[in-house]
């Protein structure tokens, strides 16, 4: 669980790979805001909030999200 403005977690041993005989569970990663507000959320051009399913912004993207 994190908690705050900002954080990251990862995988074991990550970047680097997994010990032989290591059992691992493949897990979903949800997202809750409890509360968000886009200023002026327009055609989601400027502003609006855009997820990566990865490390950094080279990642595969979900989103954006912006609107009312």
């Amino acid at each position: 669980v994190l908690y705050g403005d900002h954080g990251s977690f990862t995988s074991p041993n990550y970047p680097g790979t997994y010990a032989n005989g290591t059992s691992c569970d493949g897990r979903v990663v949800t997202v809750t805001f409890n509360q968000i507000s886009i200023d002026d959320p327009g055609d989601c051009e400027n502003n609006y909030l855009k997820l990566y399913d990865g490390p950094d912004a080279n990642s595969p993207a979900v989103g954006p999200y912006c609107g009312a």
